[in-house]
This record gives C-alpha cells, sequence and structure tokens, in this order.
C-alpha cells in the first residue's frame, strides 16, 4: 500500500513538472485577447488580433472561426464566409464545425 502510494506521488510530481517545463505556443497567446474583444464587441480590435495570429499559425482552426465572427460582427459578410469556411475545411470535426457552416451560409446569403 505505500509503495503505491509513493508511486502515485512520485508519477504525479513527474506530470506536473512536465507540464510546468511545457512549451508555451505564442500563437495561442494572442487567441484569448481576440476572444476577449470579441466577448466585449470590439469588432475591429478582435479581426486585428485573430489576424495577427493567424500570420503566426494560419493552419488554426479556432483563430479563422473567431475571426469569422469579428467580420460577421463588422458585417464584412464576404471576410466572415471566408473565414468560417476555412475554419471547416481545416477541421470539421472540431466543436464549433456546425456553427462555422451555419454562420458561414448565412453569411452568404446577407453578402
Amino acid at each position: 500500500m505505500k509503495k503505491t502510494l509513493l508511486l502515485a506521488l512520485l508519477l504525479g510530481l513527474d506530470v506536473s513538472q512536465t507540464m510546468a517545463e511545457a512549451p508555451v505556443d505564442k500563437g495561442a497567446k494572442k487567441t484569448p485577447s481576440g476572444y476577449d474583444f470579441l466577448s466585449q464587441q470590439k469588432y475591429q480590435e478582435a479581426r486585428t488580433a485573430f489576424e495577427a495570429d493567424l500570420q503566426q499559425n494560419p493552419a488554426n482552426a479556432m483563430a479563422h472561426f473567431y475571426l469569422g465572427d469579428a467580420c460577421r460582427g463588422l458585417k464584412a459578410w464576404a471576410c466572415a464566409e471566408e473565414h468560417y469556411q476555412t475554419s471547416l475545411e481545416l477541421d470539421g470535426k472540431s466543436s464549433v464545425a456546425g456553427l462555422a457552416k451555419q454562420r458561414g451560409q448565412k453569411a452568404k446569403v446577407w453578402r
């Protein structure tokens, strides 16, 4: 029993040490600020932040989705449609894929 507890403790310390040393994705840092702007309905600032993020990581499907939302807030329908579609192409099984498809179709109609 004591050996099992000791092993579990050591494994737990090893995992936390590994997580603490994990490299930080620089592109991921910019997405939350864009998301913050988006949640505050500061659509131009959100668009700028997500575009900067996508310069660093063009394959970030979530950044494309949220950039689509920022463009939608600005009534830039072609931009919204493009980024929703790109989000779907990059990750058609993401948690927002259904919304991306739906919003992309609406943006096409509104355009």
